[in-house]
């Protein structure tokens, strides 16, 4: 049952990241391990990295341990 809670977190989260016009969803990567939820990617700037966060968390609770969205344009 854990690993269906993890599927059915992961594809509400993509799907609010894709139909989110600022953020371009199609570039994010969810997954989602034992409740934990981790984005990967890249967006244009840091505020649509930030928004793919708020998104995450809003529909997958407070448990994102793992950030990986590069900011294109940014140095490493």
């Amino acid at each position: 049952m854990g690993r269906l809670k993890d599927l059915e977190t992961a594809a509400k989260i993509k799907l609010a990241l894709m139909t989110n016009p600022h953020v371009g969803g199609l570039d994010i990567g969810v997954d989602t391990v034992n409740g934990i939820v981790m984005v990967s990617g890249a967006v244009q700037d840091r505020n649509r990295k930030n928004l793919a966060e708020e998104i995450a968390r809003a529909y997958g609770g407070i448990d994102i341990k793992k950030n990986d969205i590069e900011v294109l344009g940014e140095a490493a």
